[in-house]
């Protein structure tokens, strides 16, 4: 495994967004919510172009103990207009000043490259602002390839 470089004040500026936002939606249902989202854009006609790029906001666990989380999930697209059923189009969003790491390895090493990023804060006293955007460049059963970016409150 390489060795894992955290950067600190990146940028991140993502223009014409279509937003798929998944509020208290329980754990155990995000990855089917995801697929069905991107199911229904492949399926469209509308022209998407760039990786999927999701930003978590955080999870909330109930006094039943089931596990929420809000969530968006994004792609960049040409021709947003066609879309129906609940969806929210952006033509510009920016992440400045974010703590950022850069992940090429196994699926199953992702949790460290997270981890890292983590620590980092812990160890530089930087305070995050909640939100985590992760930028999914590629996603194989043997390789995953992701940039994380995490919005801090100060530099």
């Amino acid at each position: 495994m390489r060795k894992l470089e955290v950067l600190n004040d990146k940028h991140l500026k993502l223009r014409n967004l279509l937003v798929f936002e998944l509020r208290q939606c329980p754990i155990d249902e995000l990855d089917q919510r995801i697929n069905q989202f991107i199911d229904q854009v492949t399926m469209s006609s509308v022209q998407r172009y760039g990786p999927l790029i999701t930003c978590n906001y955080g999870t909330q666990v109930s006094e039943q103990g089931q596990i929420h989380i809000d969530y968006d999930v994004m792609v960049q697209v040409r021709n947003y207009q066609i879309m129906t059923g609940g969806y929210r189009f952006l033509e510009e969003r920016q992440y400045a000043h974010c703590v950022y790491l850069h992940f090429d390895e196994h699926p199953q090493y992702a949790n460290y490259a997270y981890s890292k990023l983590e620590l980092h804060f812990f160890e530089t006293g930087l305070q995050p602002k909640g939100e985590l955007i992760s930028v999914i460049l590629d996603d194989q059963p043997e390789r995953l390839v992701l940039d994380l970016f995490k919005p801090v409150v100060t530099l």
